[in-house]
């Protein structure tokens, strides 16, 4: 059993899925709801935040999660294929790409309510508690909370075995650069890439609560002097202090530093201010690397 990330392809056995138990759901009474969900769930699937389970050409089960909300939206599971654990892994996966920093809510039925026995059990199953009880689409639930923990950031050395979820990260935390530029050299690499980039240039994997979600790399330009060729974050991790506490890592690393320095695209504003006014480097010049103009900056001790 395999939880994947749903693409537009898939939009008709989803659907199909969700004709099948909309009788459960409030909200979708009328073929006019069934298409405004479906609407929601390609937008849904563009964000990468639509999961679901297959069994050859049909859909087992369906997961929507929003990380903005760091909410579970919607999780259901056909009526043949129940009481196999689809449930639980759909919603295994769904909180590892959430913030496990920061509560994680969901809304399901209430106490007493026959449709909420199983969603109930499967949430408390993970640690949800009981919050307030609400109403959607004029129908009782009650949210279920999943508490924050405090968020603990580790670094571990990456070997030739973490290529596929180094690339897996560069992916996601270098997507929007392509985009922009329409080249980028971080985007895009090769497992063999990837791992002739590990034998070349030490990383380390930035690990959050036991999840990586980032890397730091550096190398030796000369005694003292190294060159941060990556720092990455995913997007839904950015902006938590994850960056800073690499840097700091590294610094801590390499004791011997003298001087450390980078190169970013100078209209990426959001770096530039990163590593000015959180890292304390000065941009020394501006260069062009390919048709892309970035800043060098330098930290010196």
């Amino acid at each position: 059993m395999e939880v994947c990330f749903g693409n537009p392809a898939d939009i008709g056995h989803w659907m199909n899925l969700v004709r099948q138990v909309s009788w459960n759901f409030p909200g979708l009474e009328t073929e006019r709801d069934l298409e405004e969900h479906r609407q929601t769930v390609l937008k849904f699937m563009e964000k990468r935040q639509a999961l679901c389970v297959k069994s050859d050409d049909r859909i087992q089960g369906v997961l929507l999660f929003s990380r903005n909300r760091n909410m579970i939206c919607c999780l259901a599971v056909s009526p043949g294929s129940r009481r196999k654990g689809i449930a639980s892994k759909l919603l295994e996966k769904a909180l590892s790409e959430l913030d496990r920093g920061r509560d994680i809510t969901v809304s399901t039925f209430r106490e007493g309510d026959e449709k909420g026995t199983a969603p109930r059990a499967l949430y408390r199953k993970f640690g949800f508690i009981e919050a307030e009880l609400t109403e959607e689409f004029g129908y009782p639930n009650q949210v279920f909370v999943l508490q924050g923990t405090p968020m603990k950031i580790e670094f571990r050395k990456a070997g030739i075995q973490d290529a596929e979820q180094l690339i897996e990260i560069y992916n996601a935390s270098f997507y929007s650069d392509y985009l922009r530029y329409g080249e980028c050299p971080a985007y895009g690499r090769t497992a063999e890439m990837m791992k002739q980039s590990i034998r070349d240039v030490p990383k380390f994997l930035i690990v959050c609560n036991g999840r990586p979600v980032g890397c730091i790399s550096c190398k030796v330009l000369e005694k003292g002097i190294y060159e941060v060729g990556c720092l990455c974050v995913i997007p839904e991790f950015q902006g938590k202090g994850i960056g800073t506490a690499a840097m700091e890592f590294v610094k801590s690393y390499y004791q011997d530093w003298s001087r450390f320095t980078l190169v970013t695209p100078v209209d990426k504003e959001e770096n530039v201010r990163f590593y000015t006014e959180k890292c304390g480097f000065d941009i020394r010049s501006v260069e062009m690397d390919g048709s892309v103009k970035v800043a060098r900056f330098v930290l010196e001790r």
